[in-house]
């Protein structure tokens, strides 16, 4: 251990008090943030708390999360605030006590809670005051570049929903109207319920894999994730159902409309599960990729939510998916907007990928820096005093 570096324990460092009640009928809805277990859960006019910052640990339900507060705030007695009993950095002890993993010294009751006795008797390493600050700055610097890498993904999908309306919208005079139907090559218009529904005993480890709506993407074009399978036997049983890849997938029941394209260099065949329906796109009269982004856009997304049934179970059948309309441009056209889009999304595919490989970077560094075999140079104390 390094000079200057204290073995010690939580209990030494901070205590865990109780919240107050403060039921949210009584919460007047102004000025200071209220927190529980699981974070802020409304605003009240008088905090509970008179010091800033704060740091607050769920006690029961969301046991052991961590939560930040930056000014006076008031803690309910679903959580736990914490007492600095040093001269340590709160922001510190926040990182501290997000990396010691308080969820696994709950209880394991009826209602999880956190054991204080369990966390005060937790080993910590506490450095000097200095390698505190180094250690903070470091991990807020990782942290800011991932709001920033978040903060333009999130800008780029906007900006990408809005650059595809006015694409979709163009409608000069040699775009032709038509119906999804007319898109579709010769039984290439398929959806459920079918003769033969799937069971959970019909699934297997092996076999084909069977495409449900978890598997359909939210922030990309191909179908993915964990599969079940059934049978090579069952799978002829349902030819129907059968989706080949290059296939359009699209939710029929859950969240209507949810679009993915079947990938080409996974399994040969597919099982399209009772609540999907699939378009095998005629390439001589649509571009499939084309027709994605169009069944993928807002407006027709809308469209389909609109035209669902009024049932306890909402769904749209496969002759409203096949009337829905819109005007096709020619197949240059389509190529454009398939690349202008494209090239949008791997602009935000590479911001999303630099975030995560960030993430894990922070992750695998503080617990380097906390851990006190790693040490951060005494010179980047003039780094942090010029900047």
């Amino acid at each position: 251990m390094r000079n200057g570096w204290k073995e010690t324990t939580l209990g030494e460092v901070l205590t865990l008090e109780y919240g107050k009640p403060l039921k949210e009928g009584d919460r007047d809805g102004e000025s200071f943030p209220v927190f529980g277990s699981a974070g802020q859960v409304g605003l009240h006019s008088e905090p509970l708390l008179s010091t800033e910052p704060n740091i607050i640990v769920g006690r029961k339900g969301t046991a052991g999360a961590v939560h930040w507060s930056e000014n006076r705030c008031s803690v309910i007695d679903t959580a736990y605030f914490i007492e600095n009993k040093t001269d340590a950095l709160m922001r510190f002890l926040y990182l501290l006590l997000l990396h010691v993993d308080l969820p696994s010294l709950s209880a394991q009751t009826g209602v999880p809670g956190l054991n204080r006795d369990r966390a005060y008797s937790t080993s910590i390493l506490l450095p000097p005051l200095a390698e505190q600050k180094r250690i903070v700055d470091v991990i807020e610097s990782v942290d800011a570049y991932v709001a920033g890498l978040e903060s333009y993904a999130t800008a780029a999908r906007a900006a990408r929903a809005a650059l595809l309306h006015e694409l979709l919208t163009t409608n000069t005079d040699d775009w032709v109207p038509f119906q999804v139907r007319d898109l579709a090559i010769k039984k290439g218009l398929v959806g459920g319920p079918f003769g033969s529904s799937l069971v959970s005993t019909d699934y297997t480890n092996t076999g084909v894999p069977v495409i449900r709506g978890a598997n359909l993407p939210n922030s990309h074009r191909f179908v993915t994730g964990d599969f079940v399978f059934v049978s090579d036997k069952k799978a002829e049983e349902l030819t129907r159902n059968i989706a080949l890849p290059g296939d359009i997938i699209a939710t029929q029941r859950g969240t209507l409309g949810q679009v993915g394209i079947v990938p080409e260099d996974a399994w040969p065949r597919y099982v399209v599960s009772q609540s999907q329906m699939r378009l095998r796109v005629n390439e001589n009269v649509a571009l499939r990729d084309f027709v994605y982004l169009w069944l993928d856009s807002g407006p027709v997304r809308a469209d389909i939510g609109s035209k669902k049934s009024a049932t306890a179970n909402p769904h749209i059948n496969l002759g409203i998916f096949g009337d829905l309309e819109g005007r096709l441009p020619p197949l240059a056209e389509q190529k454009r907007i398939v690349d202008v889009i494209e090239s949008v999304d791997e602009a935000i595919s590479g911001a999303d990928k630099a975030a995560a490989d960030a993430r894990n970077l922070r992750s695998g560094l503080l617990s380097d820096l906390l851990s006190g075999d790693h040490e951060i140079p005494e010179s980047y104390d003039r780094l942090l005093e010029s900047a």
